[in-house]
């Protein structure tokens, strides 16, 4: 994200700290969404491809970021399951 505000982003959920997705993460989740397969945590289909992501809750929901916006909403995080993520994706 290069900025030094990042480093004092937390979940809004769990408070704990925030961090930027890796591109092999964010590009799978794109051809998720793409493919018309991503939700969110309200039950709501992803509809547009993510410019970024955070990564929250030890690996297990991000957020989204569109146009260098961080959607910081409980209900907009996207879980993150098995089948969209490897442990070495996500570190």
């Amino acid at each position: 994200m290069g900025d030094p505000l990042f480093d004092m982003l937390i979940c809004p959920s769990t408070r704990e700290p925030l961090r930027q997705a890796n591109q092999q993460l964010l590009q799978r989740l794109n051809d998720e969404v793409v493919a018309g397969r991503l939700k969110n945590v309200a039950g709501s289909q992803v509809e547009t491809p993510m410019d970024d992501a955070l990564i929250a809750d030890r690996g297990r929901k991000v957020f989204p970021v569109y146009d260098n916006i961080m959607v910081l909403i409980a209900d907009e995080a996207i879980e993150l399951t098995e089948e969209l993520v490897l442990d070495e994706v996500i570190t």
